[in-house]
């Protein structure tokens, strides 16, 4: 009788933190315990749309790590727009065959656009800008997939607090469920501890943002609509991308006035919903673009992301990152 090869522990356990690194990386973490505390929140919500998340995180990975793209994947770098894929699919497929389709589909689909738009900020025309790829695959390929198909179920309705110590407190924790397409405080809450336990400062960098953004959109359109969230999810990444990432080495006026800039998405989002174009995070991308193209115009002896910001963040400049998991292929 042959002995049985039993595999080592690390083998099993080093994709599940990959793909729950990528998780992570939806809110610029590289963590896989903070993942897997998104996954709880959203589970929260929906068990249902936790897994398609995680689906769209494993997809990307596995395709990211077949092309030989390892050193992203296991970074997470390859696994956080399949994972925002998965919640679009939630959202506007509801928890069908058709969903798990469109999920993997997407995520597949999100590696060449991600090396594209990679390629695209690293060529001499844009390089100089330091702009992240972030988000904007999932952009890209959510709004091209769905605004395709549609809404195949009917859109859920956003939580709400008509009371205004009520409405705070869940337009906060609101605006960090929307960051995945999610709604509900508790949810809201547990990726605040997601960020907690692994960057406290970017932790703090979301809630401001967050506390600006619902402000404004209280003032705007009142407490009521503001608490849902959906005001100011792409706000909380504009002030956790410059002023916990990008701008990590800079002085405190700095960073706190890029916390202030994710109010331009206040701005943004509804010249975008007269467009045909689906919103998801295409606010806090363009506001987060904008800054940096404008940093370095008007400061040009100055680079627009600081030579210390982390690497393997979602957030990390593209002409940085260009090529460095295409030579990674163990």
């Amino acid at each position: 009788m042959r002995p049985r090869h039993r595999l080592p522990l690390s083998t099993v356990l080093s994709p599940a933190r990959y793909v729950l690194r990528g998780v992570s990386q939806i809110i610029f973490l590289e963590n896989a315990v903070s993942g897997l505390l998104i996954l709880c929140g959203l589970s929260v919500m929906d068990p249902r749309f936790a897994a398609l998340v995680l689906l769209g995180s494993a997809a990307q990975s596995l395709v990211g790590w077949a092309v030989g793209l390892r050193d992203d994947v296991r970074h997470g770098l390859l696994g956080y727009n399949g994972a925002l894929v998965g919640a679009a699919a939630g959202l506007h497929a509801g928890y069908t065959h058709a969903s798990v389709l469109l999920t993997v589909t997407g995520a597949f689909a999100c590696v060449a656009v991600h090396e594209l738009v990679r390629w695209l900020f690293a060529t001499p025309a844009l390089a100089r800008f330091s702009l992240p790829v972030a988000t904007a695959p999932f952009c890209i390929v959510a709004g091209l997939i769905f605004g395709a198909v549609g809404q195949l179920v009917g859109p859920g309705e956003p939580t709400t607090a008509a009371d205004f110590p009520t409405g705070v407190a869940l337009g906060l924790f609101n605006s960090f469920s929307e960051v995945l397409l999610a709604d509900g405080l508790l949810c809201g809450a547990l990726i605040v501890a997601a960020l907690l336990i692994d960057s406290p400062t970017a932790a703090g960098f979301g809630l401001a943002g967050a506390a600006l953004a619902l402000g404004g959109a209280a003032v705007i359109h009142g407490i009521g609509e503001a608490s849902s969230g959906l005001h100011a999810y792409s706000a909380v990444l504009v002030a956790i991308g410059l002023g916990a990432v990008l701008w990590a080495d800079r002085g405190a006026v700095t960073r706190v006035l890029g916390t202030v800039v994710g109010g331009l998405t206040l701005l943004l989002q509804p010249v975008l919903e007269l467009t045909p174009v689906i919103v998801f995070t295409w606010p806090f991308l363009l506001a987060m673009w904008l800054v940096l193209i404008g940093s370095h115009l008007l400061f040009p002896e100055r680079r627009p992301v600081t030579v210390q910001a982390p690497e393997h963040t979602a957030a990390e400049p593209a002409e940085r990152s260009t090529g460095r998991g295409a030579g990674d292929r163990r």
